[in-house]
């Protein structure tokens, strides 16, 4: 009975001092404010352990419960400014990155600019000193023409057997140096290249078109341009010509004349080694030619694409 009696004055004293607490709570406005600001010494010593009892039961309750309901702990905010200092890190380095690589490619453009710009200066002052080295030689052949009239002029006149040996020995070399002369500016005049846009293999220019158009349209550019389609007259040819194209090109072969008969346009037949496998198989009226794959091809004359002009210089 005595037991009976201590229980129920010891939860008499806790529900005594809970009540003190939460009235002392809803003064303050919070427990931390009430911790710091509107703590007031207790009555007796009595109160003053039930109360840091209670207070301590409270908080050891409200820790258990945020464990249980599995709240997690909030990030420090040394740990945010880590990670932030990482990401900042991250980003200079790519940046770095980026910049350098855009400073490699600008250096290697402005070399090759410069290289292509030195070249084509090299070409131009090269011109300039064919073109002087020409007049040069036509000014001097013209000189020794006159020399050449005029001594011949004087050669009619009556002239001692002495002098008249000397103007014929003057005649003879001057006639030889003229003649050498003219040899020399006939070859130089001679001398030819290919139009622009245009490559020269083993003495013949190529044309190799951007657009597309059928076999016949293909045929009157290249006849306009002084030219004709190409006529691929051995391996050789055919393989320069593989080299320079990576789509299918019309070329000057077609049997319009007599239907299976294949001829270049200069009247000589197509070699049969030069065709695809399986070609020429007629397929659809394929009267007109093509090289496809490094090899010939019939197609459709009507067929529009690129095609390859030949002339010779």
């Amino acid at each position: 009975m005595a037991d009976s009696n201590d229980f129920e004055h010891f939860d008499l004293h806790q529900q005594n001092a809970q009540k003190k607490y939460q009235d002392r709570k809803r003064n303050c406005g919070s427990a931390v404010t009430f911790c710091t600001t509107c703590f007031r010494p207790p009555v007796n010593d009595d109160d003053e352990d039930e109360e840091v009892n209670y207070i301590h039961m409270d908080e050891s309750t409200e820790s258990e419960e945020q464990i249980h309901k599995g709240k997690p702990k909030p990030m420090k905010t040394k740990d945010r400014n880590v990670c932030g200092s990482n990401s900042i890190v991250v980003l200079y380095i790519l940046l770095m990155a980026t910049s350098m690589v855009w400073m490699i490619l600008l250096s290697k453009a402005f070399a090759k600019h410069s290289e292509i710009s030195a070249e084509i200066e090299n070409l131009r002052n090269s011109r300039t000193i064919l073109k002087g080295n020409d007049s040069a030689i036509s000014a001097e052949l013209q000189e020794l023409r006159n020399t050449l009239i005029s001594l011949k002029a004087n050669g009619t006149q009556p002239l001692h057997t002495e002098h008249l040996h000397m103007c014929v020995f003057s005649d003879s070399k001057i006639t030889t140096n003229v003649t050498n002369l003219e040899n020399y500016v006939s070859k130089v005049c001679a001398i030819k290249t290919c139009p622009c846009e245009w490559t020269l293999f083993s003495g013949t220019c190529y044309y190799f078109s951007n657009e597309n158009r059928d076999w016949k349209k293909a045929r009157e550019f290249c006849q306009s341009q002084d030219s004709d389609l190409t006529v691929i007259n051995s391996d050789e040819e055919l393989n320069y010509l593989k080299g320079k194209v990576r789509v299918d090109h019309l070329v000057g072969m077609s049997d319009l004349e007599t239907e299976g008969v294949w001829k270049w346009l200069d009247g000589s037949l197509v070699y049969g080694r030069m065709w695809n496998p399986g070609e020429p198989n007629n397929q659809g009226k394929e009267d007109c030619g093509e090289m496809s794959n490094g090899k010939l091809n019939d197609i459709p004359c009507n067929l529009k694409q690129r095609w390859i002009c030949e002339k010779t210089l």
